[in-house]
C-alpha cells in the first residue's frame, strides 16, 4: 500500500510532466533524431510514468515517423 508522503510524491510529479509535456515530447523527439535510443526511451517513461495518455504519446511517435520518413 502506498503511503500518504509516496502518493503525494507521485501527484506532484504527474503535475510536473503535465505541466512540460511538450517540452518532454520534443526532447523524445530530439534523442530519437539523434539516435540517442537511451535518452529517448527515458523521455518516453518519463512521459507515460508520469501519466501521460498512452494514446498521445504513441500519436506523437507516428507523427515523427511520417515526418522523418
Amino acid at each position: 500500500m502506498l503511503s500518504g508522503e509516496r502518493i503525494e510524491r507521485l501527484e506532484r510529479a504527474s503535475g510536473w510532466v503535465a505541466k512540460n509535456r511538450s517540452g518532454l515530447v520534443s526532447a523524445l523527439i530530439k534523442s530519437t533524431r539523434m539516435r540517442k535510443m537511451d535518452h529517448a526511451l527515458y523521455f518516453c517513461a518519463v512521459l507515460l510514468l508520469g501519466g501521460q495518455n498512452k494514446w498521445y504519446v504513441s500519436r506523437r511517435v507516428c507523427i515523427m515517423s511520417c515526418e522523418d520518413g
